[in-house]
């Protein structure tokens, strides 16, 4: 990827079903390193080793690599599936998914918003209301699901791309653009290799954060400047970092104390809390979560496993 920052696609996900002049789409084209393009009907296309592409031709690739994965050796040739979705998307991004499944050879049996899929994967209660907390790089969504077996209703659900992961490693990005100009007086955001390289670091560092008290980034020769070789050796410690993104956490808690209120419910009626994305394997939004709620997050599965698992018992219930 860091060869060829314009060759690799990612998040192609944030651009099924969008238009080109969507003001989510020209965020993003600010912070991706590969060209997002207008299709030609007014998409949001995407531009690779010259070839003008959709984002439902990658989405299918993506899908159909999948299916060739799961049918290996197999002695039969379709696959049934269900495909979980954001709860915020809409019918033209849902349509847009589903005939990417249909065009890679999948028999689509259901398009499932992702809360719903985690509840059933992760809750241990039989009735009772359910909170779906869910985050990951470019996104968020709280949803109040009441659980009755294996009906699940939704009381209230809010999300969109206010707030994503991204956000947080462009703060550390900032932090670490801020040490080296202090260091050596150069502004390297101008180089694209090295702002690239910086990025990476910056995910990894969060990572790691959920997990250690303090982490080290070590990038020596990062950039050159008119004094020779500008490296990066910067630590970083949990509650720095937990201060640097304090905005950010306060705007999740705001809204996930909003949707309690349109729900008109207390801490008292919610029975489970389920966490689904590594962006919640962050201590400080586990614990605003609890806060929020009265709950400790369910453990029963893993947060990144958590839909696909909920999906797969969709399929389950309807073959």
């Amino acid at each position: 990827m860091l060869k060829s920052p314009s060759d690799v696609v990612f998040n192609i996900k944030s651009l099924i079903g969008m238009q080109f002049d969507d003001c989510h789409v020209q965020e993003m084209r600010e912070k991706v390193s590969f060209r997002i393009i207008e299709g030609p009907r007014g998409e949001a296309w995407v531009e690779i080793h010259g070839m003008k592409l959709s984002p439902e031709e990658i989405t299918s690739t993506i899908f159909s690599r999948l299916k060739d994965v799961v049918l290996m050796d197999k002695f039969y040739d379709t696959l049934k599936v269900v495909i979980s979705v954001p709860a915020f998307f809409s019918v033209e991004q849902r349509e847009a998914i589903k005939s990417a499944g249909e065009r890679a050879g999948l028999d689509v049996l259901n398009i499932i918003d992702e809360p719903k899929a985690a509840a059933l994967s992760s809750t241990t209660i039989k009735e009772g209301n359910v909170v779906v907390f869910g985050m990951g790089s470019g996104s968020y969504s709280v949803s109040i699901l009441h659980m009755s077996g294996t009906s699940i209703k939704t009381i209230a659900q809010t999300g969109g791309h206010t707030v994503g992961g991204d956000m947080f490693d462009d703060i550390l990005v900032d932090y670490f653009v801020k040490q080296i100009m202090e260091l050596y007086s150069v502004d390297i955001r101008g180089d694209r290799f090295a702002m690239m390289t910086l990025v990476q670091a910056a995910e990894e560092a969060k990572v790691e954060l959920s997990s250690q008290s303090k982490v080290t980034v070590s990038l020596p020769y990062l950039t050159a400047s008119t004094e020779g070789a500008v490296d990066l050796d910067c630590s970083i410690s949990r509650p720095e970092f937990e201060k640097l993104v304090h905005k950010l956490v306060k705007m999740i808690e705001d809204e996930c104390q909003s949707i309690l209120k349109e729900a008109d419910f207390s801490k008292k009626d919610i029975s489970e809390v389920v966490l689904v994305g590594g962006m919640t394997k962050v201590p400080k939004i586990q614990k605003m979560i609890s806060k929020v709620f009265g709950k400790q997050p369910s453990t029963r599965v893993k947060p990144e496993e958590a839909v696909v698992i909920g999906s797969a018992i969709q399929a389950a219930l309807i073959v």
